[in-house]
């Protein structure tokens, strides 16, 4: 119809044909054929496309052709799928769990080593796991949405101005710190750099306020010596043996608890008298020290220590499995004796715990609750919602861009110094900001579960008091729906644009 209507118009036919072929992208042989059929008969007969892209047998990504060419399209989402459960569902796949994957779901019988001939093109390679945590998504998100209940309570208590929430972190500095990149021309290809040089161990603690620091207080590297600034540089000391892969290794618990003992507490009373401190801090070993007086009912311990924690306790008696009531002088007695097994003792440890759930503190949790603070750790593997991380991102930066060819480690400190000097109230206050906006992205998600009704962090301080009663009769893991004016008056996914709702206020 289109060539028809060039031809009413004056055109030749050449003429008409190839203007049609330019207007519908087409070739002009295939308007003429096409032009023909339509002339002689009247139809149009609609293009065979079975033997175009992967459909066509002769194409390399057809699924006849794969042991030649590659995996088919269906195939190769197989394949990302089932190496993904490695890390969503800890499943062990190998070569040969593809291939019988292959052969059940799609009909495709490979071998293993075109299996691997695949894997390899796809860019997988054979290696050693990592194992980090070993923390499912499922109960990462639970672990999430338990931290965004404890923080907006936190929030709240800092909006009717009884409490600080103070945020506290430890990172590294290395004296040859630099830019890894830079303007280079393309014939010198050669340029001369230093090793990463010695470490330097960072910590110290913020609010959305600025640095837990009193101003022009200079800190000492001596955690003896109470000072009055939570900032921290030293220079890090490894012992004979000791892994220097990582930073961690260099920090301990016996530091830690002085640098909160002697830095941390004093800085904040001076700053916030009377007010209570609530500490966010993450999940690190040396955060979580332990004394003489925790008590476990680790299986690896023999039965007389576990008769003797028993007895230093107090317990008087004990009910074995069978019901009989042995005293505390029998609990050494073997089971011929009438004495109880070791589960039975282990047993005994964990009902005692279960009934002083108050007992077992940590050192820091000790300190902070004689003070009157509170601790708060951040989930595992979650750096999104500690803020103090981009604050340790602009303070390295700052560092970096003044790298000189081997740096000493004085000048190096000295510059962190000054890193620390560069932040302010309100970049500060814009990276507090920044966590509860992607706190605010995961409410609004199906993993925030009851609490995506509440649509944003606002919306959980506004509903705290029903979702913590809730949360007293519904297991955390599992999701619940209320009916209330919880979920008819906020919306699912739309965050709260009023002023009332705002969190924070720019200084």
């Amino acid at each position: 119809m289109h060539a028809l209507q060039h031809l009413a118009c004056g055109l030749s036919f050449d003429a008409a044909i190839k203007v049609t072929a330019a207007a519908e992208l087409a070739s002009p042989s295939t308007i003429r054929a096409e032009y023909a059929e339509f002339i002689e008969a009247g139809t149009i007969t609609p293009p065979d496309t079975s033997h175009r892209g992967r459909g066509n047998p002769d194409h390399p990504l057809h699924s006849s052709n794969t042991d030649k060419y590659g995996p088919s399209f269906g195939a190769e989402l197989l394949i990302h799928k089932l190496t993904e459960s490695q890390k969503t569902e800890g499943a062990s796949i190998t070569s040969t769990t593809i291939a019988a994957e292959l052969r059940a779901k799609l009909g495709l019988s490979v071998h293993r080593s075109t299996i691997r001939r695949w894997l390899h093109a796809l860019g997988y390679r054979w290696r050693n796991k990592r194992y980090v945590g070993g923390m499912k998504p499922q109960a990462k998100n639970a672990r999430i949405r338990q931290f965004i209940l404890e923080y907006a309570e936190a929030l709240l208590e800092e909006q009717n101005g009884t409490a600080v929430i103070v945020y506290m972190d430890e990172s590294f500095i290395h004296a040859h710190l630099a830019r890894k990149k830079g303007w280079f021309h393309t014939s010198s290809r050669d340029v001369i750099g230093d090793d990463n040089g010695t470490r330097l161990i960072i910590l110290h603690a913020m609010t959305d306020n600025g640095l837990l620091v009193i101003p022009d207080e200079i800190a000492s590297n001596w955690l003896s010596e109470p000072s009055l600034t939570a900032e921290l540089v030293f220079e890090e000391i490894f012992e004979d043996g000791q892994d220097d892969s990582d930073y961690h290794n260099t920090m301990t618990g016996l530091k830690f608890i002085a640098w909160v003992r002697n830095r941390l507490l004093p800085t904040f009373a001076e700053l916030h008298p009377g007010k209570k401190m609530i500490l966010i801090l993450d999940n690190a070993a040396y955060h979580k020290t332990r004394d003489e007086t925790w008590i476990t009912a680790a299986t690896s311990q023999t039965k007389h220590e576990l008769a003797h924690q028993l007895i230093d306790l107090g317990v008087t008696q004990l009910t074995r499995t069978n019901g009989k009531v042995v005293p505390s002088h029998g609990f050494e007695a073997s089971i011929s004796n009438g004495g109880p097994s070791k589960e039975d003792l282990i047993a005994a440890v964990q009902q005692w715990l279960e009934q002083h759930p108050d007992h077992n503190k940590t050192v820091v949790e000790q300190l902070m609750s004689d003070a009157g603070h509170t601790l708060i750790y951040t989930p595992p593997f979650c750096p999104e919602v500690q803020p103090i991380e981009l604050l340790w991102a602009k303070v390295k930066r700052y560092v970096a861009d003044r790298s000189t060819l081997n740096r000493s480690i004085n000048e190096a400190r000295q510059q962190t110094e000054e890193g620390f000097e560069q932040i302010t109230k309100m970049f500060c206050n814009s990276i507090v900001k920044h966590c509860h906006n992607w706190i605010d992205n995961f409410i609004q998600t199906e993993s925030a579960e009851e609490l995506q009704q509440c649509g944003s962090l606002a919306g959980v301080i506004k509903y705290l008091p029903l979702l913590k009663a809730s949360s007293t009769t519904t297991n955390n893991t599992q999701p619940v729906q209320f009916h209330s004016p919880l979920a008819a008056s906020v919306a699912p996914t739309a965050p709260p644009t009023s002023k009332a709702n705002t969190l924070r206020k720019r200084h």
